[in-house]
Order: structure tokens, then C-alpha cells, then sequence
């Protein structure tokens, strides 16, 4: 028995005819999402539907693997770059123009380091782990949308 579906989870009915969809794995949110409709294409009567169903998308297990240094910074020990565990955003509670984050990055000292720099974008992509919730995507300043 799947009790991913489960009433005792969900505490849904269920009436069909009926469409249902989840996805366990999202970059936003992580979270079941679920869609009815009342009047879809389903087989015809007599339909016995299951109780549960199985899950279309199975969670992926994280694979990056970050070393805290205690100092305010994180190595990625398979792309050997240092990074600032504390990043514009969450430091001054505001999204930056490009300028911005460029003079940002001049002043950091994090971890009494200096000569911090802007990652590329190859470099920045080693940091995107699917597994994880993105809650700033929903959290943006409204003067600059597309900023994060």
C-alpha cells in the first residue's frame, strides 16, 4: 500500500471522475501539488479506480557535498571554490543591480578573506541542487523582479 496519496495525509475526497497529478521533485517548492477535474477523459464505466496510485517522480538524494569552514565561508571540495555561506541578499535584505553586486563584492572580507569576486555562471551552477526548496524565487523586490 502507497499511502503517498493516502487520505490520512491529504484528508481529501476523492470523487471521480477525476484527474490527479503530483510532482514530489520541484525547484520551488518540494510540495505535492494536486489538480481536479471534475469532467476529464476517463475510461468508461464501469472504472474501478485504485485507492493509491504511485508516484510519477521519485525524490532525488542530494549529491552536493559543501565543508562548513566555521568562518562564514563553505568549500565545494569537488570544484575546490570558496564560497560565502551568506549572500547579498540574506547580508543587506535587498536584491543588487549588477553594479551593486560588483561593489558588494570588492568590500567582502567574509572569513577575513579578500580579492572576493562575482562566480561565473558555470560556477554558480555547481551550487543548484534539485533536491532542495528555492524560497527565494518567491521572495523577490518587486523593483528589480527578475533580480534573483
Amino acid at each position: 500500500m502507497n499511502r503517498a496519496y493516502s487520505n490520512e495525509i491529504f484528508n481529501m475526497e476523492v470523487s471521480l471522475p477525476a484527474l490527479f497529478w503530483t510532482i514530489l521533485l520541484f525547484v520551488i517548492s518540494p510540495k505535492p501539488s494536486w489538480a481536479e477535474k471534475p469532467f476529464s477523459c476517463t475510461p468508461e464505466p464501469p472504472y474501478d479506480a485504485p485507492q493509491y496510485v504511485e508516484p510519477t517522480v521519485k525524490p532525488e538524494v542530494s549529491k552536493l557535498r559543501l565543508i562548513d569552514n566555521k568562518d562564514g565561508t563553505i568549500t565545494d571540495p569537488d570544484s575546490g571554490l570558496l564560497w560565502t555561506k551568506k549572500d547579498s541578499y540574506a547580508d543587506l535584505g535587498k536584491c543588487l543591480t549588477w553594479q551593486e553586486s560588483m561593489e558588494y563584492v570588492e568590500k567582502l572580507n567574509t572569513g577575513n578573506y579578500t580579492g572576493w569576486r562575482m562566480p561565473t555562471m558555470k560556477e554558480l551552477a555547481t551550487l543548484y541542487d534539485p533536491t532542495k526548496e528555492n524560497n527565494m524565487a518567491w521572495d523577490h523586490n518587486p523593483e528589480y523582479p527578475l533580480a534573483l
